[in-house]
């Protein structure tokens, strides 16, 4: 059965003639009698789909015309406007408020008279949660602009808030805060200190004409908010787990979404899309046009065996530092933003000009030097600074890798002098290595290897690397120790670790003439049988939460 008066409002404003008044009255009457099933047919129909501002607006009316309709406007606190005869100031407070009487309305059918206002009580219990989709807003954003010309409101809106808003707006007022009036739709005028409010128009239908400039405020109620954020899927392709917690390498490309290097640390890392759970990361390098970068994030749960995990990229206003930082080398001020040791199991950069002693055990017969970096000298004796000059005081074993960025000594000056770096550095005529890149241990060549065990009954194997500043890695595995540069150009050995676990650090030889310069170092989780696991390029993706 359809109800007997169809009523919809009409372009541009909210406003209803006497008749269609009249109409909307016994409508209610006449859902009130046949139930709620008989409005949400009515709702669905097309009829009042924001029938709850309506409501609202019916309790408190100013009998206004425009162009010889009433206007309705929702009064009530804080938004105590209304449209006004041009010269009409916004309305302060409730106290002072207009407000008329309706005549009684006489129904044929029903043998008694009726007013609107003993009708509001029952109206109230009628209406509320008779339909989900007739929702409260939960959220509003608003700002003022000069304004001349010709726009559409949601144009507007997308020009000076945010067009996410438009996907679950409900509500969008307009105050002329100028002097001059704006046309509205090339019909009425919005005159200064009035307002226009739109609820059931679209905003892209209403549009604003000012022939000289005047400040206009606008504001949108919403009950959504549009999140934008950029998933990336890492896949782990191997039939083992990752590690927890793991140390997890993106290679991204970042071209289209960020204008600058310096957005870079505005980037946040979060295990779901609320954010709940930020993620720290590591900038380790980037190249000129960001099609190339590499970000190191901590990541505080296991990705299973032939598994996937998803995490969110969100592009901030705002430094996200201590949870985003980068490489002490990409700063102006050196390590500005470094948060290494928030990313991996053991870090330094070795910033200032004294050696953290909370980290390291330095040799009495070591030489070395801090200032913004670590400088190894040769040591003063040989096996009495053996195990190396500078080592941690922590000890790591199998399944971990540990890298250092800079420039490696390998040989050079008198025989039997060669550098060392990696698990229980040293001289190896005194002393085991258990993984540790050398140089060669004769006269002097740059010849390069990987090395466990000791001089008189070694493991090598001879790498191609060369003394160029770059990302040493020792990769310590249950069989075997992999060296690499840059993390290619590998190389292995026979492993020699067991079940045991030795300090990292940095060994260069007595009578060498050369220095080491290293400017950070860690200690990383191994991956999954040594194979990183990938990384989907990001998706930008927009939702909405209530």
């Amino acid at each position: 059965m359809p109800t007997p008066y169809p009523v919809k409002f009409k372009l541009p404003l909210e406003f209803l003639t006497l008749q269609d008044w009249n109409n909307f009255v016994n409508n209610l009457l006449f859902l009130n009698q046949y139930g709620s099933a008989q409005l949400l047919k009515y709702y669905q129909n097309g009829n009042f789909q924001n029938l709850n501002d309506v409501i609202a607006e019916y309790l408190y009316v100013s009998a206004l015309k425009i162009k010889g309709y009433n206007v309705l406007h929702n009064l009530s606190e804080p938004l105590a406007y209304t449209f006004g005869e041009g010269k009409q100031q916004p309305f302060q407070s409730m106290a002072n408020r207009p407000s008329f009487q309706l005549k009684a309305v006489v129904l044929p059918t029903l043998n008694f008279q009726i007013q609107l206002k003993p009708l509001a009580k029952q109206l109230e219990l009628l209406i509320p949660k008779l339909t989900s989709k007739i929702t409260v807003p939960t959220q509003i954003a608003g700002t003022q602009f000069q304004f001349s010309g010709t726009a559409t409101i949601q144009t507007l809106i997308e020009d000076y808030l945010d067009p996410l808003y438009l996907q679950s707006w409900r509500e969008i007022i307009i105050q002329n805060l100028g002097s001059s009036s704006v046309q509205i739709n090339n019909s009425i005028y919005l005159m200064p200190k009035n307002c226009l409010k739109i609820t059931a128009s679209s905003p892209s239908e209403i549009q604003l004409t000012a022939q000289t400039p005047t400040l206009l405020s606008e504001e949108i109620e919403f009950v959504e908010t549009p999140i934008t954020f950029y998933t990336i899927t890492i896949t782990n392709s191997q039939t083992d787990p990752t590690p927890s917690p793991f140390q997890q390498l993106l290679q991204l490309d970042l071209s289209s979404i960020l204008s600058s290097f310096s957005q870079l640390l505005n980037l946040q890392f979060c295990l779901d899309a609320q954010c709940n759970t930020p993620l720290y990361a590591w900038i380790e390098s980037y190249n000129s046009n960001l099609s190339s970068v590499y970000i190191w994030i901590n990541l505080p749960t296991s990705i299973p065996a032939n598994s996937s995990i998803t995490i969110y990229m969100f592009v901030r206003n705002s430094i996200q530092y201590p949870y985003t930082g980068m490489s002490p080398t990409l700063t102006t001020t050196y390590a500005q933003y470094d948060n290494g040791e928030n990313v991996f199991t053991f870090y330094d950069n070795f910033a200032g000009t004294s050696l953290n002693t909370n980290k390291w055990n330095a040799n009495p017969y070591g030489y070395y030097s801090v200032n913004n970096g670590l400088i190894v000298k040769p040591a003063q004796k040989t096996c009495s600074a053996s195990p190396g000059e500078i080592i941690s005081i922590k000890t790591f074993g199998v399944n971990t890798i540990f890298e250092f960025y800079g420039t490696p000594a390998f040989a050079g000056g008198t025989g039997w002098a060669y550098g060392s770096y990696g698990y229980n550095p040293g001289d190896a005529g005194c002393i085991t290595l258990y993984g540790d890149i050398v140089g060669d241990a004769n006269t002097g060549t740059s010849n390069v290897y990987v090395y466990t065990g000791i001089s008189s009954s070694p493991n090598e194997t001879q790498a191609s690397f060369t003394q160029t500043e770059g990302i040493y890695s020792v990769v310590q595995t249950s069989a075997e120790v992999i060296a690499m540069f840059n993390y290619g150009s590998v190389v292995s050995t026979t492993s020699n670790i067991g079940n045991s676990s030795y300090p990292v650090g940095f060994y260069v030889g007595g009578g060498m003439s050369e220095n080491a310069v290293i400017y950070w170092t860690r200690v990383r989780a191994l991956p999954p049988n040594n194979v990183m696991p990938s990384n989907s390029q990001p998706q930008k993706t927009i939702i909405l939460v209530s």
